[in-house]
């Protein structure tokens, strides 16, 4: 009876440590997206927050003259991004909204082959492992909101990321707070290309001023 017991109890345990390293290989996998994606995502939408810095950079790159009607069409028309930043990063990846995760199930419906996990709670990260930073530093997001917008300073948040059933599909969403009437919400859709390295393949804006 006591054998019986022992290994039950085993079995017990090599499922419950099967669990752990699959939800922690999940975590580490999750991770690896934001890391791959990261430079990618943010270049798009960091933007200078004051044009008098996107006119300096125009003077001091081209010889020729240009009208202020005309730097403005180009400042609006170009988008000019930030080569440095302070990013206000969440250490944790949050659950999908209820819209964001509405979207998600219309997705679904929509393409049966590829359908993607739902996952309801959180997890923490060490911001460290994202190294796909360029030149921007990363710190601890807080609720601190008064450096938003100022010194090229954004919050930004990114939800759990949720996969297919292969794992070379994967969609998740993201926040960004970049200073007044600059925000923008929205779902990604990215996939592993050939070189094993997550893109993002199709973007739905949820929310943007």
């Amino acid at each position: 009876m006591k054998f019986k017991e022992n290994i039950i109890c085993s079995i017990i345990l090599i499922i419950l440590s099967f669990s752990c390293k699959k939800q922690q290989d999940s975590g580490i996998t999750e991770v690896e997206v934001i890391n791959d994606i990261f430079l990618e995502l943010v270049k798009d939408r960091h933007l200078y927050q004051d044009q008098d810095d996107f006119i300096e950079e125009y003077y001091r790159t081209h010889t020729d003259s240009i009208s202020v009607d005309s730097m403005n069409i180009l400042y609006r028309d170009k988008k000019k991004v930030l080569k440095y930043g302070t990013l206000l990063l969440k250490d944790k990846l949050v659950p999908l909204t209820k819209d964001e995760k509405e979207l998600l199930n219309e997705i679904n419906e929509d393409d049966p082959a590829v359908q993607y996990t739902t996952v309801d709670d959180d997890v923490s990260f060490n911001l460290n492992s994202i190294s796909n930073r360029g030149n921007y530093t990363i710190l601890r997001k807080t609720e601190d909101y008064s450096n938003i917008g100022k010194d090229a300073t954004s919050a930004i948040r990114f939800s759990r990321v949720h996969f297919n059933r292969e794992m070379d599909k994967a969609a998740f969403s993201y926040e960004i707070i970049c200073g007044e009437l600059c925000y923008s919400r929205g779902l990604i859709l990215i996939s592993r290309n050939e070189k094993d390295k997550w893109v993002i393949v199709k973007g739905y804006p949820i929310e943007i001023s």
